[in-house]
């Protein structure tokens, strides 16, 4: 019996591997940069955010829970809010594909020399990730544009 597994990374070269993962670090420390800028023009220090969120924390979950995870604003327009939410779920499941990707092949495989996306598990993950890449493209009507 055959053992379906991850094709993933299969022929790149570790050398460009190494190049993406450090320009990959490298943005993200631009948007954290630009992020801590932004706000310190605005007048908001780490300190008056943490306090915020200690004064008023179940308020700060619940308010992220409606408007984050269920997008209570975007949704009042239905194709809109439709479109919105697809695309929004759909880079949040590629998100978490990625992550697994990067935990199977460059954590758990040089150590255990097997990946964590083999068999059943690696099925299931395609899947997911297939409809997350598809929920992102859903086509809009042609007069959308």
């Amino acid at each position: 019996m055959t053992v379906v597994t991850s094709p993933t990374l299969l022929f790149i070269p570790e050398s460009e591997l190494i190049v993406d993962y450090v320009l990959s670090f490298a943005a993200l420390a631009f948007v954290l940069v630009s992020w801590y800028l932004i706000y310190r023009r605005a007048g908001i220090t780490l300190g008056m955010a943490l306090s915020y969120f200690r004064s008023d924390w179940r308020g700060f979950l619940s308010r992220v829970f409606v408007y984050g995870f269920f997008h209570r604003k975007n949704v009042k327009n239905r194709y809109a809010g439709t479109m919105h939410v697809l695309i929004s779920y759909g880079i949040l499941i590629l998100f978490i594909a990625t992550a697994l990707i990067f935990l199977s092949h460059d954590i758990v495989k040089p150590v255990a020399h097997h990946g964590i996306l083999n068999g059943g598990f690696y099925l299931n993950f395609e899947f997911w990730a297939n409809l997350g890449g598809a929920s992102c493209c859903w086509p809009a009507p042609s007069w959308a544009w």
